[in-house]
C-alpha cells in the first residue's frame, strides 16, 4: 500500500463510483453509496474466501471468511458472551491504557507501536482469552506472522503456516486447561461449554485465533494512526483536551479518518447491478472503505480531520451490514480510553514525531506504521 493512498483514492472516484482495475481483476468500490451497497448486499456478494491461503491457515471455517448460513451460526456462537466480556472487561481495559502510556510518556522518547499501540490490543486480547500474561509475546509473534500479506514466495508461506499452526496447536491445548480467576471471567467458559455442546473443536480453535488476530491487528493499526495524527496535527485534539467535544464522539471522526482497515474484498454470486454496473457471477469486488470514508458526496471537507463533526457516524469503518466487525465495540474502547490516557498524561505538552525514520507497514488491506518514534515536547 501506498504510504498516501488517498490522493489514489481521489482519481480512482473521478472515473466513477466502481471501477474496473484491470491489473488487479477487480472492480473497485470507491465511493460511499457502492461500497456500502456491496457491503449490505450479503446475498449477491460473498465474503467467502474458501480455498484461499488466509482460509486455510485457521484450519477451519470463520465467521469472517463465511456466508450464510455458516457465519450466523458462527457468529451466534460467540457474540452474546464476547460483548457481554467486553462490557465487564471496560474498567480493566482502561487501567491497562493508563499503564501503558504513562509507561512509555515517562521515557521521554518512545516508540508509539512498540510501547503503546501494539501491547494495549494484545493484553486486551489475552484477557479476552484468558491467557497468562508470559504467553503473550509468542502469541503476538506468531500473530504477526499470520497477518503477514507479503507472501512473495514459498518460504514465506512456510512461516505463515508454521506459525498458524502453532497458534491452533497452542490454543487446543489452552481449552483443556483447568479455568483459573482470570480464566472465569474470559471467554473461555463460552469456548468450553461450545465444545461440551458437541461443536466442532477447529471451528473453535479458529474462532480463538480469529479473536487473536482482529483483536490485534486492527486494534494496533488503528491506535498508531491516531497517536500518529496526534503527533502531527495535535492542534485538531484540543477540542478533546478541553472536553468541548466527548471523547465517545471524537473518536468516531478519528476512525473515519484514519481507521486502519482500506479494503474488503467480495465476490459477486449472482448478476446484479452495483451503482449502475453490471456484475457477473465470479466478479471480484475491492470495497474500498478508506476511500468511501473520504466521498465528499458525504462528508464536508471530508480530507480534514474535524472531532466535532456531526455525521462522523456514517463511516464505513468497522464495515457495515452482516459482516460489520464484532470487536467495533472494544475497539472504540480502545481508541477511546489511548486518546484519554494519553491528552491528561501530557498535559501542557503534546507529541512530536522524534526521527524521520520510519515507515508503514507492508499490508493489501489496512494502513498503519510499522514504528513511529514520538517524544513529548512543549507547544
Amino acid at each position: 500500500m501506498l504510504p498516501d493512498p488517498f490522493g489514489v483514492y481521489e482519481e480512482i472516484r473521478r472515473a466513477g463510483p466502481i471501477v474496473w482495475n484491470s491489473r488487479l481483476g477487480c472492480w473497485m468500490a470507491v465511493d460511499h453509496s457502492s461500497a456500502r451497497a456491496a457491503l449490505m448486499d450479503s446475498d449477491n456478494f460473498s465474503s467467502s474466501l474458501q480455498g484461499s491461503t488466509e482460509d486455510s491457515l485457521y484450519g477451519a471455517p470463520t465467521m469472517i471468511f463465511s456466508d450464510a448460513p455458516d457465519h450466523a451460526r458462527l457468529r451466534r456462537a460467540v457474540s452474546k458472551a464476547f460483548l457481554i466480556r467486553v462490557a465487564k472487561l471496560e474498567p480493566r481495559l482502561r487501567k491497562l491504557a493508563d499503564e501503558v502510556v504513562d509507561e512509555a510518556v515517562s521515557s521521554g522518547h518512545f516508540d508509539a507501536v512498540g510501547q503503546v499501540a501494539g501491547p494495549l490490543p494484545v493484553m486486551v486480547v489475552g484477557e479476552l482469552l484468558g491467557v497468562a500474561h508470559s504467553d503473550l509475546p509468542m502469541l503476538k509473534e506468531a500473530s504477526d506472522e499470520v497477518v503477514a500479506l507479503s507472501t512473495t514466495g514459498p518460504g514465506r508461506a512456510r512461516t505463515r503456516r508454521a506459525a498458524a499452526s502453532q497458534r491452533r496447536a497452542f490454543f487446543a491445548q489452552h481449552l483443556r486447561k483447568p479455568l483459573t480467576e482470570n480464566g472465569a471471567e474470559s471467554m473461555l467458559p463460552t469456548y468450553v461449554e461450545l465444545l461440551r455442546g458437541g461443536a466442532d473443536e477447529a471451528e473453535v480453535v479458529a474462532s480463538c485465533m480469529l479473536l487473536l488476530v482482529a483483536g490485534h491487528e486492527t486494534s494496533t493499526r488503528l491506535l498508531s494512526n491516531c497517536l500518529l495524527e496526534l503527533a502531527t496535527q495535535p492542534e485538531r485534539f484540543l477540542p478533546l483536551s478541553t472536553r468541548e467535544v466527548a471523547f465517545t464522539d471524537g473518536i468516531e471522526e478519528v476512525i473515519r479518518f484514519c481507521g486502519p482497515i482500506h479494503m474488503l474484498r467480495r465476490t459477486a454470486v449472482h448478476p446484479v447491478e452495483l451503482e449502475g454496473t453490471s456484475v457477473r457471477t465470479g466478479d471480484r469486488i475491492a470495497v474500498l472503505v478508506a476511500a468511501a470514508n473520504r466521498d465528499p458526496k458525504v462528508f464536508d471537507e471530508p480530507d480534514q480531520l474535524l472531532v466535532g463533526r456531526q455525521d462522523a457516524r456514517n463511516h464505513l469503518g468497522f464495515g457495515m451490514g452482516p459482516h460489520c466487525s464484532l470487536g467495533s465495540t472494544r475497539g472504540r474502547l480502545e481508541t477511546r480510553f489511548l486518546l484519554e490516557a494519553m491528552l491528561t498524561r501530557l498535559g501542557d505538552r503534546r507529541l512530536k514525531i522524534s526521527s524521520t525514520e520510519w515507515e508503514f507497514a507492508q499490508s493489501m488491506f489496512v494502513r498503519g506504521p510499522a514504528a513511529l518514534p514520538l517524544e513529548s515536547v512543549a507547544w
